[in-house]
């Protein structure tokens, strides 16, 4: 996603829903380096949850390498050949929050929710 275009990015999400089909969002917006904690999580998600009134299916990826940097967990990845997993967790609904005006605090309010269960997914800690 080009941060300058956010809401490109957001509008064309809108569209494949629309359609019937999943998105994927990585919530944390990019690879977390801690292996202990997961970064302040965005709000893209949720957003796209209450603007098109679809539940978000939490997915971590656990069993991973623990390293610092993207291009030494790649090369690691390659020479052990150690696989990482895919968790799902169960649909999360938020239908509750489908006719309440979409406010920073209400998009706030639904990540942090995401975030606690990828935490409670994960082992991470998540306190923001």
């Amino acid at each position: 996603v080009d941060p300058q275009k956010k809401s490109e990015a957001v509008e064309k999400a809108r569209k494949v829903l629309q359609l019937g089909h999943l998105v994927l969002v990585f919530i944390e917006g990019q690879v977390s380096l801690d292996p202990d904690r997961l970064q302040k999580g965005k709000t893209g998600a949720a957003r796209l949850a209450l603007l098109e009134r679809v539940p978000v299916i939490p997915a971590a990826i656990t069993r991973g390498p623990h390293l610092k940097g993207v291009r030494k967990t790649l090369r690691m990845l390659r020479r052990t050949h150690i696989k990482e997993r895919l968790e799902f967790g169960p649909p999360m609904d938020f239908s509750s929050s489908f006719d309440r005006p979409i406010t920073y605090e209400l998009l706030q309010e639904v990540t942090r929710k995401i975030m606690l269960k990828l935490s409670e997914m994960t082992g991470k800690t998540y306190d923001y």
